[in-house]
C-alpha cells in the first residue's frame, strides 16, 4: 500500500497499553491498510506482530442547516434542525462556543428544542458518521427579541388600604414588563381573556392547560381547562373570571399566569411552557367617581374666588389630585384628594359667615340671635360686602376685649387660608359671646326692652277695661236700687196728686173743669208741663 511510517506509543511498567489516533491526511483513501507494531524491552530484545484493516469512508459528513437560520426570532423556543448527507451515528451543537449538547433523532435528520434567551446568538453543529468522519457546519448567527408586552408600567408605589385613607410608600423603581393589565373594583367581578397564538412554523401546540398565581383572595375560574390544540399561525383563548378582594381601597397583584402542553414540530413532541405576567389592580372607587369628585373640586376653588377667599395651597392639592387621577391612576387617593379641598371650601365658607355674625353681633346685641343657633353656612350672601378686617372698625357694644381679640385672631388666621384654626377661634368666641350676655340683666333689658314696653302697656290696657267694666257692673246695680225707689216714689206722688186733684178741681156753671193756676203751677215743679197740659180734659183760660 505504499511506505510505512514509524510512530511511536509509549507506556510504562512490566505490562501496559497505549493508544495513538492516525490524524492528518494519512488515511485520505479508501483501501486496506497494514500495521507492524514492534515492541523493545530493556534487555534490547524485540518482538513485533502484524495487524490489517479496511477504510472504506473518508469522507465526512455534510450538514445542511435547517433551523436556525440568519434571522431574528420573536420567541424565544428556537428549533435546532439539521439534515446529513449520508446517515450519521451522532449529532452535536454549540450554542454561543459552550460545551457540546446532543440532538435527538437518527440516519441523516436530526433536530430539538432549546429555550434561548434574548439576545444575539451563534450554533454550530457536528456530525460523526460510522465511518469516524466528523462533519462541522459553518455558524449560524441568529437573535431572539420579546414579543411586544401590551403594558409597560414602572411599579414604585405601595397603597395600604384603610379607614382613614391610603398611606403611600415610595419604593426603589423597578421596570416590569406586563403582558397584559386589567383592572377592577374592589370586590367586582370581572372577566376576561387570555390569548394563546401559535407563531411557531411548522408546529402544532397540544393539550394547554391554564394556571394562575399571585392574588391573596377572591374566586378565579378558568374556561375551558384545556385546549386541545392550536395549529401553526391560530389563536385560541382562556376565559378568566376573577372576583377581586373586597377588603382594600387600592392594590396592585402581579399575576403569574403559566400555560403549559406539547409542542409538536417534525413530528417530535416536547415539552411547551409559557409564563404571562398579568397587573391586577384592584381600585376602592370607580374612575367616573374620581372625576367627579375632580370636577366638584374645582367649583369648589372657583366659588372661593369668586367669595374672595384665599386659595393658597388649594390649588396644589388639586393639581395632585389630577396626578392620581390621570398618571397614577389611584383613582381613591384622587378622589380623597378631592373631598379634602371641597371640605376646605366648606370650613372656609362656614368660617367667613360665623365671623360676619359674630362682627354684626358684637355691634348691635339685639342681632345676637344670629350666633345664638347653629350656623348656617351662607358665603353667597356675603360675597359683596367686603374684607372681614375692615369690618371690625367701630364701636362694640357689650363684649369684653377677650371677646375681641378672639375675633382678631380669628380673622388673621381667615385671610391667612388656616381656615380651620379660624374656625375654631370663631366658635370659642361666639360660646364665650353667649356665656357673657347672657349673665348680663341690663344686655337683657337693651335687647329686649320693647318687648317689654308691649307688655305693659297690654297690662295697662287689661287694667283700664277691667275697671271700666266693673264700674259699669257696679252702676247697674245702683240704678236698679234708685229706679225702684223712684218708682214708689212717682207712684206716691201721683196717688197724692190725684188726691190733690179731687179736692181742687171743680165744675163751673158751664160745666166746665176749672183749676186754680195756683196749683198749676206747684204742678209744673213737680210734672212735666206738657205732660201736665195733656192729662187735663180741658183748662178755662179765662177762669183767672
Amino acid at each position: 500500500m505504499g511506505d510505512y511510517e514509524n510512530h511511536t506509543l509509549s507506556f510504562s511498567g512490566a505490562s501496559g497499553s497505549a493508544s495513538y489516533v492516525i490524524s492528518g491526511n494519512k488515511l485520505t483513501e479508501t483501501g486496506e491498510y497494514s500495521c507492524i507494531f514492534y515492541a523493545t524491552d530493556i534487555a534490547g530484545n524485540t518482538n513485533l506482530t502484524h495487524l490489517s484493516f479496511d477504510v472504506k469512508d473518508v469522507t465526512p459528513p455534510s450538514i445542511n442547516i435547517n433551523s436556525p437560520l440568519n434571522q431574528t426570532y420573536s420567541d424565544n423556543l428556537i428549533l435546532l434542525s439539521v439534515s446529513l448527507s449520508e446517515n450519521v451515528t451522532s449529532v452535536n451543537y454549540s450554542l454561543d462556543g459552550k460545551e457540546n449538547a446532543s440532538l435527538n433523532g437518527s440516519g441523516n435528520l436530526w433536530s430539538r428544542i432549546i429555550n434561548s434567551s434574548i439576545g444575539g446568538h451563534n450554533v454550530i453543529f457536528y456530525a460523526v458518521d460510522s465511518s469516524g468522519n466528523l462533519g462541522i457546519s459553518a455558524a449560524v448567527y441568529f437573535s431572539v427579541v420579546s414579543q411586544e408586552p401590551q403594558t409597560i408600567t414602572q411599579t414604585q408605589t405601595v397603597y395600604v388600604g384603610g379607614g382613614g385613607g391610603l398611606t403611600i410608600i415610595e419604593k426603589n423603581p423597578e421596570l416590569i414588563i406586563y403582558n397584559k393589565e386589567i383592572e377592577l373594583l374592589s370586590g367586582e367581578e370581572g372577566l376576561f381573556v387570555l390569548d394563546v397564538y401559535n407563531n411557531y412554523t411548522y408546529s402544532i401546540l397540544e393539550n394547554l392547560t391554564l394556571s394562575l398565581n399571585g392574588i391573596p383572595a377572591g374566586d378565579i375560574s378558568i374556561t375551558p381547562d384545556k385546549i386541545p390544540s392550536i395549529a401553526q399561525n391560530e389563536t385560541k383563548s382562556f376565559s378568566i373570571k376573577i372576583i377581586s378582594p373586597n377588603y382594600t381601597d387600592y392594590a396592585e397583584y402581579d399575576l403569574n399566569a403559566l400555560i403549559k402542553g406539547k409542542i409538536v414540530r417534525y413530528g417530535i413532541i416536547n415539552n411547551y411552557s409559557e409564563n404571562r405576567l398579568i397587573k391586577l389592580v384592584v381600585q376602592g372607587i370607580s374612575e367616573k367617581e374620581a372625576r367627579k369628585k375632580l370636577a366638584d373640586a374645582e367649583e369648589a376653588i372657583f366659588e372661593m374666588q369668586q367669595a374672595n377667599l384665599s386659595i393658597a395651597g388649594l390649588e396644589q392639592i388639586l393639581n395632585q389630585s389630577k396626578a392620581w387621577l390621570n398618571e397614577k391612576r389611584v383613582y381613591k387617593k384622587s378622589w380623597e384628594l378631592s373631598d379634602q379641598v371641597i371640605k376646605i371650601r366648606d370650613v372656609a365658607s362656614e368660617a367667613n359667615d360665623l365671623l360676619r355674625k359674630l362682627i354684626e353681633s358684637m355691634k348691635n346685641p339685639k342681632n345676637n340671635n344670629l350666633i345664638a343657633s347653629s350656623v348656617i353656612k351662607n358665603s353667597e350672601s356675603y360675597k359683596n360686602q367686603g374684607r372681614l378686617r375692615d369690618l371690625l372698625t367701630g364701636k362694640v357694644v357689650f363684649t369684653s376685649d377677650s371677646i375681641e381679640n378672639y375675633i382678631n385672631r380669628a380673622v388673621t388666621a381667615f385671610e391667612g387660608g388656616d381656615y380651620y384654626t379660624a374656625l375654631a377661634i370663631a366658635r370659642e368666641a361666639r360660646d364665650l359671646l353667649l356665656s357673657e350676655r347672657s349673665a348680663n340683666p341690663l344686655l337683657f333689658f337693651y335687647v329686649y326692652w320693647p318687648f317689654f314696653l308691649l307688655a305693659l302697656l297690654f297690662l295697662l290696657a287689661a287694667g283700664i277695661f277691667s275697671f271700666r267694666l266693673l264700674w259699669k257692673m257696679h252702676i247697674g246695680k245702683q240704678s236698679n236700687l234708685i229706679s225702684k225707689k223712684f218708682k214708689r216714689f212717682f207712684e206716691s206722688a201721683a196717688n197724692k196728686f190725684t188726691s190733690f186733684f179731687r179736692r181742687l178741681l171743680f165744675k163751673d156753671k158751664k160745666g166746665v173743669m176749672i183749676v186754680d193756676h195756683s196749683v198749676i203751677a206747684s204742678l209744673k215743679l213737680a210734672l212735666n208741663e206738657k205732660d201736665v197740659k195733656g192729662k187735663i180734659i180741658k183748662i178755662n183760660s179765662n177762669n183767672r
